[in-house]
């Protein structure tokens, strides 16, 4: 969400459609989150029980559905056709990087451009097309938007590194 409204802001006020479209990147990883706790079987979420630990598999699964359709829901409301095709990109992306963690999973050494490939379609992409549509919501120019999306690419990159190198540490 922060993504959303920091690239919003390089240009223009933070707008009321910029702060619905920062909920819809929220509430869509929020959605991520859940599925990806039934997918890993996790027992708590960042010190907190899990939602399908809480409520099981089934109704965690139509948490997560029902809170990916609010968030498109509100992306179809911005009316701007290149935020929903971003959006409708990166939740695509993210699901095959769930399922290339998965066939990962099944081998006795991930290699590193394996590792890449996940990070940055779970994480990356959601990250990129939260400045990108930040952008263009803003009214930035295509080449501006790239800029944030690359920028957002990286930072993804980064974050997601940092939290498993976290988790690797705390684990061990």
């Amino acid at each position: 969400a922060a993504l959303v409204i920091l690239s919003c802001g390089l240009k223009s006020g933070i707008s009321d459609a910029a702060i619905d479209l920062a909920a819809a990147m929220e509430i869509i990883h929020g959605a991520s989150l859940i599925h990806d706790d039934i997918i890993d079987k996790s027992l708590m979420r960042r010190g907190v029980i899990s939602v399908p630990n809480k409520f099981g598999d089934k109704v965690a699964v139509l948490a997560g559905d029902y809170m990916y359709s609010v968030g498109v829901n509100i992306a179809v409301n911005s009316k701007d056709e290149r935020i929903l095709k971003s959006i409708s990109a990166a939740t695509k992306e993210m699901v095959k990087g769930e399922l290339y963690q998965i066939e990962y999973s099944n081998i006795d050494k991930i290699t590193e451009d394996n590792y890449y490939n996940i990070i940055e379609r779970k994480t990356g992409r959601l990250m990129a097309t939260s400045a990108a549509i930040g952008a263009i919501a803003s009214g930035m120019d295509s080449a501006a938007c790239d800029i944030l999306y690359n920028t957002g690419l990286d930072i993804g990159f980064a974050f997601q590194i940092i939290d498993d190198t976290l988790d690797f540490s705390e684990s061990a």
